[in-house]
């Protein structure tokens, strides 16, 4: 997407209004937006006596930590599921030669 091509949109974090041009969508942008002033406002509830700068920054550690621990979880998710994956077809190898013993046995049934 080029310079041209960039959704521009104005959205209010923490009270300050911010023009912002990026390739997600406006919703997207709206959405991020959104979770950035709330976490701003939770952590000033919670201290009050901070400055802008220091729940920016709080904020900005908070929602990167979450972001980290879902990584973290779609990681271990990906390992799983490669290894289930591995499972599968190992089992379906196995399939194979299982469907011949039994088409073999079922012969044999026949000519007794």
């Amino acid at each position: 997407m080029g310079q041209s091509e960039l959704n521009r949109i104005e959205v209010t974090i923490f009270g300050q209004v911010y023009r912002i041009a990026g390739s997600e969508s406006p919703q997207q942008i709206k959405a991020l937006a959104l979770e950035i002033d709330k976490k701003m406002k939770e952590i000033s509830s919670a201290a009050p006596s901070l400055d802008i700068q220091r729940i920016a920054v709080l904020a900005s550690m908070n929602i990167a930590n979450e972001c980290s621990l879902k990584l973290g979880k779609v990681n271990g998710l990906t390992q799983q599921l490669s290894l289930l994956e591995t499972e599968y077809l190992k089992a379906l190898g196995q399939l194979d030669p299982l469907k011949h013993e039994n088409s073999i046995l079922i012969k044999d049934l026949d000519y007794n």
